[in-house]
């Protein structure tokens, strides 16, 4: 039996990391990662901006609830005003979920 890596495991019998790997797994992860990020981006941008706002800043709109801040940002930053932030989030979620799932 070849080895291309060099690299195996004694317990493994001989076999490498890669073919322990399995894509569809990691592709299921990444994308299941993808989807409940986007999805809920927007509860957790409203939820960001409720643990910032104090109470006491007046250099921040201040929140009378849910629908007024979805309202607030979507007519300060536009529909995807919702989605500000997501980037770091979809790389975190998605890379996470795709090594863990």
């Amino acid at each position: 039996m070849h080895q291309r890596s060099g690299k195996t495991d004694p317990s493994s019998g001989g076999r490498s990391f890669i073919s322990f790997f399995r894509y569809e797994q990691f592709v299921a992860g990444v994308t299941g990662g993808a989807v409940s990020t986007l999805a809920l981006q927007p509860l957790d941008l409203i939820k960001v901006r409720f643990q910032v706002h104090d109470g006491h800043s007046s250099t921040r709109i201040s929140y009378l609830g849910i629908v007024h801040a979805v309202r607030a940002i979507a007519r300060d930053g536009g529909t995807f005003g919702l989605w500000q932030g997501v980037t770091p989030n979809l790389v975190a979620v998605s890379s996470a979920l795709g090594l863990f799932f």
